[in-house]
């Protein structure tokens, strides 16, 4: 594994001070340069870094940048989808998103293998996210399942509720059957 970049090795006060910098538009790379080598002076550090320094950082930045900002659209696609979708497909979608950020893992560690990565705790993180989203879809199940019982057992209570009153009432058998039936979904008949 090579060195850390100049920059990385930075103090993070002075890095900071850099990030700042690089969010201004109106500063060239040079005038950066030599804001960020007056900073490292006043935190009592040499005056090391160069213009392709800050170049080199500035466009793995962007690079980070545009992750991030692509990362910030698909979630908030991801959000949209789910808030119309069923409860039951919440489990699916956040399967398909594990998925897609396994994938990505995978395709950046492969094109960058010298990565600083421990990648073991990674492994066990992509394992641990993947039981939440079974522990999240067997509760969702689960809530379905008593959902619907509750829906079955009302319309029942119901049902029973209006026989004793048609009873009451004198209504014959054929009209408390209909009833029944519209209200549990099934045949009258």
């Amino acid at each position: 594994m090579g060195r850390k970049a100049k920059i990385d090795r930075m103090p993070a006060e002075a890095r900071e001070f850099l990030n700042q910098l690089l969010r201004d538009p109106a500063l060239s790379q040079c005038e950066m340069t030599a804001k960020i080598n007056r900073q490292l002076v006043t935190l009592g550090l040499e005056p090391s870094i160069k213009e392709d320094n800050v170049n080199r950082y500035a466009a793995r930045m962007n690079k980070v940048g545009s992750k991030l900002a692509q990362s910030r659209e698909v979630a908030e696609l991801w959000v949209n989808k789910m808030g119309s979708a069923p409860s039951g497909k919440l489990g699916l979608m956040l399967n398909e998103i594990i998925g897609t950020l396994a994938f990505d893992l995978t395709l950046d560690l492969s094109e960058n293998p010298d990565a600083n990565v421990d990648r073991q705790k990674l492994a066990k993180t992509l394992k641990d996210l993947s039981q939440l989203v079974k522990t999240l879809e067997e509760a969702s199940q689960v809530n379905e399942r008593r959902t619907a019982k509750l829906i079955k057992d009302a319309k029942e209570q119901a049902a029973t509720e209006i026989a004793i009153e048609f009873k009451k009432e004198g209504i014959g058998e054929q009209a408390e059957r209909i009833i029944h039936g519209v209200l549990m979904g099934s045949d009258y008949a």
